[in-house]
């Protein structure tokens, strides 16, 4: 055991190679051996514009035979110790910095309190607006920082660390609507809504899912038909969408409502168009705020109800039937990456403390130790191909 830890990185590795093959027969014996070895592995093969998060580091754990210092606060410079998947610019660097002290700031002292009540902080959404994270991938022009994907996923995992509710809801303002309506809408539409959307004066999302489809967009019920002077008339339901209400009984501002126009004679793929929907609209209603879900509580969660909705012609985003065609479903990729990140940072938070139990524990054997030590390491291996797995959707 021991040449095959001092392979793969406890003690000052030789060939690269070596050390990957050396720490996949250590794993069960030297899980952070056989980490490091992996990690190295990893961070050469791969190339792409996502970058290795900051907060966990394996090789804090202690453990009988090859001991490390460690801490019950993750340190934010960890990743650096086990090298970065891509190359972050200086600009990456500076918006992580941003969102840390935002997270340690403001994000992290509320989180709990929120997700007890089920109460979505406005405010602190708001904030994210003046802070210039709610339009990071959207141009200057329309009141966005003018970052990219690496960027987007930058934020939301700091965010995932501390409070994955709030980050939740605010992957489905500046993904789903926001960088959506930026891809797919004119230049009138992004003039006359980013802004806002940008700044944090207003909340969005998205409305895909139903009742009875779930998020099979091709089965979709709801429907818009168009009328003889170029609008539309809205009728349907969409169900579980985040930011639906802001409060029990307070509407989101707006939403990118997909709906059929056409009939079964029309191919499914091309039978569906992107609608956006607003706030006091006749017709446009709560349904129900959905309450005592099982996590993510301070993410509001409601069905919205259109009876009869009368949509403007210049509130069409992209084409008729082009809503799940080509170029438009671009910003879904970026959505998927967002995603990922967020579930891959968020599992990490409730293992920070594993070290610190690992070196106070006391040992009554040799085999123990490793008992203790192996979960966290099995869990980490996941969650850094989980984070590596990000590039592909992009």
């Amino acid at each position: 055991m021991a040449a095959a830890a001092a392979a793969a990185g406890c003690a000052r590795p030789a060939a690269r190679a070596a050390a990957v093959c050396a720490a996949r027969r250590a794993l069960h014996q030297c899980p952070s051996a056989a980490i490091l070895g992996a990690s190295r592995t990893l961070t050469t093969n791969v190339s792409g514009p996502v970058l290795l998060p900051s907060h966990y580091n394996p090789l804090a754990t202690t453990r009988a035979g090859c001991r490390h210092s460690s801490s019950a606060v993750p340190s934010q410079d960890s990743g650096d110790q086990v090298g970065t998947l891509f190359d972050p610019t200086e600009e990456h660097r500076a918006l992580r910095q941003l969102v840390q002290s935002f997270v340690a700031q403001e994000v992290e002292p509320q989180a709990l309190e929120y997700n007890r009540a089920e109460k979505f902080n406005h405010p602190l959404f708001q904030r994210a607006g003046e802070l210039g994270l709610l339009g990071v991938t959207v141009n200057e022009q329309y009141g966005g920082a003018g970052m990219d994907a690496t960027a987007a996923c930058i934020v939301h995992e700091e965010l995932s660390y501390s409070d994955p509710a709030f980050c939740l809801s605010y992957l489905a303002h500046s993904q789903l609507f926001v960088n959506n309506l930026a891809r797919n809408g004119s230049l009138e539409q992004c003039k006359k809504w980013l802004p806002a959307a940008c700044s944090g004066e207003m909340i969005g999302g998205m409305g895909m899912s139903e009742p009875a489809a779930g998020t099979d967009v091709l089965g979709m019920k709801s429907t818009a038909a168009r009328q003889a002077d170029g609008s539309y008339v809205l009728n349907g339901a969409k169900m579980w969408i985040t930011n639906g209400a802001v409060s029990d009984s307070q509407l989101g501002d707006a939403f990118l409502v997909y709906a059929r126009t056409a009939g079964p004679e029309v191919k499914p793929s091309q039978a569906v168009s992107l609608f956006l929907v607003e706030k006091g609209m006749p017709g446009f209603a709560l349904g129900q705020r959905l309450k005592d879900k099982c996590g993510m509580r301070a993410s509001p969660t409601a069905e919205l109800v259109f009876d009869n909705v009368a949509v403007p012609a210049e509130n069409l985003v992209g084409k008729e039937g082009g809503a799940t065609v080509g170029d438009a479903r671009a910003p879904m990729r970026m959505h998927t990456a967002c995603v990922r990140r967020t579930c891959a940072n968020a599992r990490t938070r409730p293992r920070s403390p594993a070290p610190t139990r690992t070196q106070r524990r006391r040992r009554t054997s040799h085999r123990g130790g490793h008992a203790v030590t192996r979960t966290p390491t099995y869990t980490w291996v996941r969650t850094l191909a989980a984070r590596i797995d990000t590039v592909f959707p992009l």
